[in-house]
């Protein structure tokens, strides 16, 4: 019989008996039920926000090409330590683009830095020391009120809170062109100057003239 089967009782027949050798005793009565089971057996995925762990810490979140993956050996803890040093003062030449930072227990060599960044752009390590730390800067500084910013291994070092911002102040030598311009806009205009962003995914542009209708200017 395929499948399960409710209680009977087997009736020995007249032509054929049922027999159990010279001792009745000896028969056996055997039955079998199968249960398919198996590699087939499909069962669906557990989905990690339903995985949950005993920590004590907070935990971090791993992602590898955009899924969801768990840390190594499933040392996925969080360990905040507590920022050490502080940029006391700094000073900016323009015409050396030399960045001089000074302060208390900055990082002692350049291994224990991850980078200087002013006025958006990087910093190139020219001298290190636990109170000093000077660069010269990867691109011309862009215009506005900077302070500088020393990443160590560890994470931002932080400014004193008496810090005073640089400022950096753009100058517009030209525009071109200057006439035959459409009063309903559409056109190109190039405007040259220094200190001008390099890379406008960073910076925050914004260009007016001053005639009556204050006409923007999308860069």
């Amino acid at each position: 019989m395929n499948g399960n089967h409710t209680q009977m009782k087997i009736v020995s027949g007249v032509d054929a008996p049922l027999t159990g050798g010279a001792d009745a005793t000896a028969m056996e009565y055997n039955g079998t039920k199968i249960i398919e089971g198996g590699s087939s057996i499909f069962y669906e995925a557990i989905p990690f926000e339903m995985l949950r762990t005993y920590e004590t810490q907070p935990q971090v979140i791993v992602n590898v090409g955009d899924y969801p993956a768990v840390c190594k050996n499933l040392t996925c803890n969080f360990h905040y330590i507590e920022p050490e040093g502080e940029v006391t003062a700094f000073t900016y030449t323009a015409g050396t683009k030399e960045l001089q930072l000074t302060g208390t227990n900055l990082p002692a060599n350049a291994s224990m830095i991850r980078h200087v960044e002013f006025a958006h752009s990087y910093c190139t390590l020219t001298a290190v020391s636990n109170t000093s730390v000077t660069c010269t800067m990867d691109h011309e500084p862009v215009c506005g009120d900077h302070l500088p910013k020393l990443v160590a291994t560890y994470g931002l070092v932080n400014n004193s809170a008496t810090l005073t911002a640089e400022t950096i102040t753009c100058t517009v030598s030209a525009v071109q062109p200057t006439t035959q311009l459409n009063l309903l806009g559409g056109d190109n205009l190039t405007i040259s100057g220094t200190q001008f962003p390099w890379k406008l995914e960073t910076s925050t542009v914004e260009l007016k003239f001053n005639d009556p209708q204050n006409t923007p200017c999308v860069p």
